[in-house]
């Protein structure tokens, strides 16, 4: 294809560096190359990767971190000792930044994930978020009273059918219901026993496990829009603190930077940001400190331990 990768350099001894400082030229600074294999004297073949330097400022000390992160493999391009020098061949531009994108995403879907995991509590305690999942915790409790529910009894919500039938599709994926002929009954996850326990404590504790575990389809099928602010600002923090490996105090104008770094299809006006970073703060996920905005310690502390379980820790 045309479009690949070819260069031409001096054939000197260290060709991967004259290939790092052409491409920091012709392509981006945050890019490393190493040394990927040597099959002889005349074929040698070199890694790209993508490197970042960040500086995170601690908004209530002004302390400095700073972090450099390199991304995996993004590329392979092989070097040829010729007459003219080394002759260099590789996948196009496009494709390196393309996996580029593609590991910076992934890492703030895993983080997402750790953040579900350790925060779902927090998240559904959002007024925004209760009343998306309204519907859904309608269901919960008539089922919960009633053992069986159909799309007949449903119609009451007032909403299309098939978004009925996306909110059952969700319980039936977390295991609170399942289809019994002409409607559906209690799943296997449905708590049961739960007489004497406070209601909302009850079923909140339900709609949390089942943001828990089935977010990505309520936001990808469902589309409840209205909670997904709530959770990229709660997440934005929590990957910064990832990142300077620690609870720390961002500055609300650094902390609305990194979320647009983050999310950068998830443009939003000043009122609008503030007013979503306002929300997460009402649950106490995040808590202003002396000018600052800061994550709940034992929150912190907990998403950054599972974090690093998992393998999130930057390289």
């Amino acid at each position: 294809m045309t479009d690949y990768f070819r260069a031409t350099l001096p054939s000197g001894e260290n060709p991967g560096a004259d290939l790092q400082a052409l491409l920091r030229d012709r392509w981006t600074r945050d890019v490393v190359v190493t040394e990927h294999g040597a099959r002889d004297r005349y074929h040698r073949s070199f890694e790209v990767r993508a490197t970042r330097t960040d500086m995170i400022l601690d908004g209530k000390t002004g302390g400095r971190t700073f972090v450099v992160s390199h991304g995996p493999p993004a590329g392979i391009i092989a070097a040829e000792l010729t007459s003219k020098g080394w002759s260099l061949t590789g996948p196009p531009k496009r494709r390196f930044f393309a996996e580029f994108q593609r590991v910076s995403t992934d890492l703030v879907q895993r983080s997402e994930n750790v953040v579900l995991s350790v925060a779902h509590e927090k998240i559904v305690e959002a007024p925004l978020v209760q009343q998306a999942l309204s519907p859904i915790r309608n269901i919960i409790v008539w089922l919960d009273r009633n053992e069986r529910v159909d799309l007949a009894t449903l119609a009451g919500l007032r909403k299309p059918e098939s978004q009925l039938r996306k909110y059952l599709a969700l319980l039936e994926n977390v295991q609170y219901a399942r289809r019994e002929a002409g409607g559906w009954v209690q799943g296997e996850r449905f708590p049961t026993g739960t007489s004497g326990q406070n209601p909302k404590e009850f079923y909140d504790g339900m709609l949390a496990r089942a943001v828990e575990l089935g977010f990505s389809y309520m936001r990808q099928v469902i589309g409840l829009t209205q909670m997904v602010g709530y959770f990229f600002w709660s997440n934005s923090y929590f990957l910064t603190a990832l990142e300077a490996n620690k609870r720390i105090a961002l500055q609300e104008d650094d902390l609305v930077k990194r979320k647009a770094r983050y999310y950068p299809s998830r443009t939003q006006t000043p009122i609008e940001a503030i007013g979503q970073l306002q929300r997460v703060i009402d649950t106490q996920l995040l808590v202003r400190d002396d000018g600052t905005v800061i994550g709940d310690p034992g929150k912190t502390e907990e998403y950054l331990s599972v974090a690093k379980q998992n393998g999130l820790a930057p390289a």
